[in-house]
């Protein structure tokens, strides 16, 4: 809906042709940040604010898939793993010091340990003792408490395609 409003000012009605969003890489990165940055799921909370405010990669899935992969144990344990070992990986990628808390998302530290435990999760061997600590409760209420400026929506491109800039 919020990337159906953004659009709808650039004159592009995004619900009649949600096909762009896997077509067309602007509206792909468009709709990615919107979910990112104004989503909160049933946590009251964007994926955005976890990381800043919590350094919790445990409450980014929480906002994500919630219901369906927090808390960690019900069903979903091979999606969760793969989660998980693409996450190692892009962090080794990206060359961090350490990897987000797994706080937030009840029993994810139980499953990223069996899963580097059964060999499934390769990526994450390296990262068994670089889990961030989450922050303090003071911290993040503190961090939640500060009004974020506004930033005004992404413009879409006018005709349909990623601008060359």
């Amino acid at each position: 809906k919020k990337l159906s409003d953004a659009l709808r000012a650039e004159g592009l009605d995004i619900c009649a042709a949600p096909d762009l969003v896997a077509t067309n890489e602007e509206y792909a990165w468009i709709s990615a940040f919107l979910f990112w940055t104004t989503s909160t799921g049933a946590v009251d909370t964007t994926c955005g604010q976890a990381v800043k405010c919590e350094g919790s990669f445990g409450s980014t899935l929480n906002v994500i898939n919630g219901g369906l992969e927090c808390p960690a144990i019900n069903g979903h344990e091979s999606t969760i793993w793969e989660r998980l070992n693409d996450y190692c990986a892009a962090a080794s990628a990206l060359g961090v010091e350490e990897i987000l808390s797994l706080d937030g998302c009840d029993g994810l530290k139980d499953q990223f340990d069996q899963c580097v435990g059964s060999g499934w999760c390769p990526a994450c061997a390296v990262w068994e003792d670089k889990i961030g600590a989450p922050s303090t409760k003071e911290a993040q209420e503190e961090c939640l408490s500060v009004s974020a400026p506004k930033q005004a929506a992404p413009s879409a491109p006018k005709h349909g395609r990623p601008s060359s800039s």
